[in-house]
């Protein structure tokens, strides 16, 4: 199930430009309803999860019909240190 009974919920990086300055934020967003296209501004404020981010990438690829992957990969920067953090979420996908 994509969506929770709550309604949709957005994760979005913000002000994240590629620079090692550290400025993004990684947020989540919920309590709004179904839009056609799906936009970030005007949300709210959002629940903070990170921040001091350089790198943010969402990515979804299939597998196959049924199986796909999702990639996360953060960049946190601080004081000119860089880590970068990488999970990847196994989807089941039902036809």
């Amino acid at each position: 199930q994509v969506v929770p009974a709550t309604g949709p919920v957005t994760y979005a990086c913000e002000g994240v430009d590629g620079a090692a300055t550290g400025t993004g934020t990684l947020r989540r967003y919920t309590g709004y309803g179904f839009q056609d296209p799906q936009v970030v501004a005007g949300l709210g404020t959002g629940a903070l999860l990170a921040d001091n981010l350089s790198g943010c990438i969402f990515t979804y690829g299939a597998v196959s019909a049924t199986n796909g992957m999702v990639s996360l990969q953060l960049t946190v920067t601080r004081e000119s240190e860089s880590i970068s953090l990488y999970h990847q979420i196994h989807v089941d996908n039902a036809p």
